[in-house]
């Protein structure tokens, strides 16, 4: 892994050259392919449990029903599996209850055929009930996990509504979270309840929340978040130092320690850091061997650069989280008066195309046309997770009507006079690695019938 410090340098403009953003730095971790050949007998179990409440048999937007595209992709998702060889796979679908679909197994060519049938007899009935889901996985995981010592477990829950049966209260729910296995909770569509699922992904650095918001592109997410499972090149990654200050977006601070979990191989990672002097990165390589890791780097060998667009990006991350939990007043006004002063920029430096701060703008304007309606807690958690953790996914569809949400509707939702528009391209090429290309094409693809 290549560790790269870099602090900032008085910049072109006035709000460069403040004496407080000269102690302002970027950490940069570039991960390195996955060497050839490379161990992999560490056991990976994948656990999918499929929502199949009533909501199911709603239409998306190519007239298809949600639980056609549910199936379609977790049929991909299956094949992949059978591809990778020697994969222990389940399959759960819930609503009031919990039926077992295809229980723990190899996944194999010559049981593949059965499997695949069985998912295909998926069906919507039902309520929604997620704590019955959520214990009946902490059940199974505790059990595949003694029956297959040193295993990684992966649990995939995917829901496209509210939890309407059972408990409702996510901090409860969080407690049946299992802390051994990487947790992957994907909202599916707008109508689910993206506060419960941020709180479960909260509960444990190794949960995370992914939101679809195009239902029919579902694959595209599936297949970046296999690709998490099967090109981890390190796990368990931390950062820390002596008088460390590194902005945490999760929850806007600045903290002296940072638990990242798993890094990809072939992507680069960049993390805002102050007071930085010696800087730890520690973690373990991916496989059976999990050596440990420890790569430091000091300020004495820092390089010096403009970094302009990460001072915008780190000032993006705190609005966006100020919008997300509207912890600060004139949180509209000041997501509007950003997006002018970056678009302002990039017309002066001639960044009008540039990826990077089009990005910043497609967060900003975003979260203002959702911000104080029911859905604006959603989206603007969903910039946020793509912007810190840096995914290739771009949440850019926005609901057809925007509801203003009860006594919170501080601006009109609508507005088009922000001067910008937002980037209807569902993957940011900037971040995708060419293994991460390949997931998501075969977890997209259209073979067969839906």
């Amino acid at each position: 892994m290549e560790t790269i410090l870099t602090f900032h340098s008085a910049g072109k403009d006035k709000e460069c050259d403040e004496e407080d953003n000269l102690n302002f730095g970027v950490l940069t971790l570039k991960v390195p392919k996955i060497p050839k050949p490379i161990s992999q007998s560490t056991q990976q179990i994948v656990l999918f449990y499929n929502d199949i409440s009533a909501s199911m048999d709603d239409r998306c937007a190519d007239g298809r029903m949600k639980i056609q595209h549910a199936v379609h992709t977790t049929k991909n998702l299956w094949n992949m599996l059978v591809e990778k060889q020697g994969i222990i796979g389940a399959l759960y679908a819930f609503d009031n209850i919990v039926d077992t679909v295809i229980p723990p197994q190899d996944i194999t060519n010559e049981n593949k055929a059965g499997c695949l049938s069985k998912i295909s007899d998926l069906i919507p009935r039902g309520g929604t009930n997620i704590e019955c889901a959520l214990k009946h996985a902490n059940k199974v995981i505790s059990d595949v996990r003694e029956k297959n010592p040193g295993a990684e477990v992966t649990f995939i829950l995917m829901t496209d509504g509210n939890a309407t049966v059972g408990c409702e209260d996510p901090e409860t729910l969080s407690k049946y979270v299992h802390p051994n296995a990487k947790n992957v909770f994907i909202g599916y569509g707008v109508d689910h309840s993206a506060p419960m699922l941020t709180t479960l992904s909260a509960s444990h650095p190794n949960a995370s929340y992914y939101f679809i918001d195009q239902i029919e592109k579902g694959g595209l997410v599936f297949g970046e978040i296999f690709n998490s499972i099967f090109a981890k090149r390190y796990t368990d990654v931390s950062i820390q130092g002596p008088g460390l200050e590194i902005y945490d977006f999760r929850c806007d601070a600045w903290v002296s320690i940072l638990v990242i979990g798993d890094l990809i191989a072939e992507t680069e990672r960049t993390f805002h850091v102050r007071s930085a002097s010696v800087i730890t990165v520690t973690g373990k390589e991916s496989g059976n061997k999990a050596a440990p890791i420890a790569i430091t780097t000091s300020s004495a060998s820092a390089l010096y650069a403009d970094l302009t667009k990460y001072l915008f990006r780190q000032r993006t991350q705190e609005i966006l989280f100020a919008a997300q939990k509207k912890t600060a007043t004139g949180t509209p006004e000041c997501l509007k008066a950003l997006l002018a002063e970056i678009k302002a920029y990039m017309d002066r430096h001639d960044l009008v195309k540039d990826p990077f701060y089009s990005s910043l703008c497609d967060d900003l304007a975003i979260t203002i046309r959702t911000y104080g309606t029911e859905y604006g807690y959603m989206y603007a958690t969903g910039r946020i997770n793509s912007n810190g953790h840096e995914r290739a996914y771009n949440i850019c569809a926005l609901p057809k009507v925007l509801r203003p949400k009860a006594m919170a509707c501080v601006m009109e939702p609508e507005d088009d006079d922000l001067g910008h528009d937002v980037s209807q391209e569902t993957v940011n090429l900037t971040r995708v690695t060419p293994s991460m290309t390949s997931a998501m094409r075969s977890a997209s693809m259209r073979g067969g019938e839906f």
